[in-house]
């Protein structure tokens, strides 16, 4: 349609990527506006809160439930915590009227996500996840944007996210992210990278 720019992987250019990628890089491309608080759902971020701690096992059963990745959507509970252990920083939502049975007893787990970085050059936002029953209450936007102001306040310079075509994408869009053009994603699917066509292709580059 007139006024619409074809994506540049449509146009011929010499520098456009072949295709869209299967993954595409997307970050930021400019500043959102912070999304409302979400009745009933208290949020936890371990950067404003070093001494926070999460459940592995809830946060395990929680990914098994959204799966938001094949990754880590079946693995164990001890591999879950081992993962946990290594992360940067991550952002947690609870259901504070969801009947956590009174008392002590804490609240359930509904929502997730974690940053993975140096803390000083980039952040890759990863694994959010909501549970599918509390889905479309804004608490997956409310998650991303704190999770992006969190990492760039502690330092990162940028926060990036892989993800796959459809509904991730256009969720992350929502949030403020871009899709990259200029960048694609390379996954190691073998012993080395030197056979077949794409490796051959890789070594005339």
């Amino acid at each position: 349609r007139l006024g619409r720019r074809r994506p540049p992987w449509r146009t011929g250019a010499p520098d456009a990527v072949r295709g869209p990628p299967a993954l595409a890089a997307v970050w930021p491309f400019k500043r959102s506006p912070a999304p409302p608080a979400v009745p009933g759902v208290s949020f936890v971020d371990s950067l404003a809160n070093p001494g926070a701690t999460v459940d592995a096992a809830a946060v395990a059963a929680l990914w098994r439930d959204a799966a938001p990745m094949p990754c880590v959507s079946g693995d164990s509970d001890a591999r879950v915590a081992t993962a946990l252990a290594g992360t940067w920083a991550w952002i947690a939502a609870y259901d504070e009227e969801g009947g956590g049975g009174g008392g002590d007893a804490p609240a359930p787990l509904i929502g997730f996500a974690r940053l993975l970085s140096d803390g000083v050059f980039a952040a890759l936002l990863s694994d959010v996840a909501v549970a599918p029953a509390h889905r479309n209450r804004g608490i997956g936007r409310y998650l991303v944007t704190r999770a992006v102001a969190a990492g760039k306040g502690a330092g990162a310079g940028s926060v990036v996210a892989f993800v796959p075509p459809g509904r991730p994408r256009l969720f992350l869009q929502r949030a403020g992210f871009r899709v990259s053009v200029a960048y694609r994603m390379l996954r190691h699917e073998g012993k080395d990278g030197g056979g077949g066509k794409q490796g051959r292709e890789a070594e005339s580059d």
